[in-house]
């Protein structure tokens, strides 16, 4: 019979939309499984396969060993099938230590520089689920909402390199944007870039954490502690690329804020971003 530890997966999509930045995780997280082997809890880690993916089958999966995901999914399907383990800090303007915040953007010559001016407005949101791009901005505009209304129509492009394209191309108006898809954005498509500008900015609240099912026994101090060395190994290249500092261990109390935002939206009477 063979003793072959099961393959488990890795699932790192959420930054990872161009091929330099696939590569770049690539190249961070291959030391993982040997650093892991090392420890007392050689026996769970397993051989890890890294899948840029961030469909909710993968988390749902029994061979996930981590997976990095959006906190207000988190908080509002995972959180009790699921543990919080860890948030990348970033150095990138909008980013301070755990926690980051969406840039509001506009067509680059759109004179409009509040949200409240854009009531009547379409906007581009990359999914229903996303805090980046949905739940702050409907937070914002709840602030200025009449009877439940703000936007005059809501685009849903799929992710936020689509949002952006959406409004440099007149089908929406106004989009949210994490700092961090919009520093790499940018970086990528300087085209698209100037096409756009920024008009605002969101609160801030904690990044996107990598979580793991309840059922893994793997110690997550030990766990965040491979992953820091990971970074350690990394390239100083690499390491500028993805503009990655650490990784920092988080929990539930963290994402409160989340959900407080989506409250206070649902308490002025506007609990559907429209």
């Amino acid at each position: 019979m063979s003793t072959a530890k099961p393959t488990r997966l890795l699932a790192c999509g959420m930054y990872a939309f161009t091929e330099p930045l696939r590569e770049a995780w690539t190249v961070l997280l291959s030391p993982l499984t040997k650093i892991l082997e090392q420890t007392d809890h050689s026996s769970l880690s397993g051989a890890l396969q890294l899948l840029f993916d961030t469909s909710s089958d993968i988390y749902q999966s029994p061979q996930l060993f981590l997976g990095h995901t959006c906190g207000y999914p988190y908080m509002t399907r995972w959180i009790q099938t699921h543990q919080l383990v860890c948030v990348p800090e970033f150095e990138i303007s909008g980013c301070s230590g755990t926690q980051y915040s969406s840039w509001f953007i506009c067509r680059s010559d759109d004179q409009r520089s509040t949200i409240k001016s854009f009531v009547g407005a379409i906007a581009a949101i990359n999914g229903t689920n996303s805090n980046s791009g949905m739940n702050v901005l409907r937070y914002q505009a709840s602030l200025h909402a009449t009877n439940g209304k703000f936007f005059s129509n809501i685009n849903t492009s799929g992710s936020h390199t689509e949002s952006m394209r959406a409004v440099a191309a007149g089908d929406a108006d106004i989009a949210s944007v994490d700092a961090i898809s919009y520093h790499h954005i940018v970086e990528s498509d300087p085209m698209l870039a100037s096409a756009v500008r920024v008009m605002g900015q969101s609160v801030h609240t904690t990044g996107l954490p990598f979580i793991m099912h309840n059922n893994e026994q793997m110690d997550r101090s030990t766990l965040v502690d491979a992953l820091n060395q990971c970074v350690e190994q990394l390239s100083d290249t690499y390491r500028e690329h993805l503009k990655l500092i650490r990784f920092s261990e988080v929990s539930e109390t963290d994402y409160e804020a989340l959900i407080r935002l989506e409250t206070e939206a649902v308490a002025t009477g506007y609990p559907t971003l429209s």
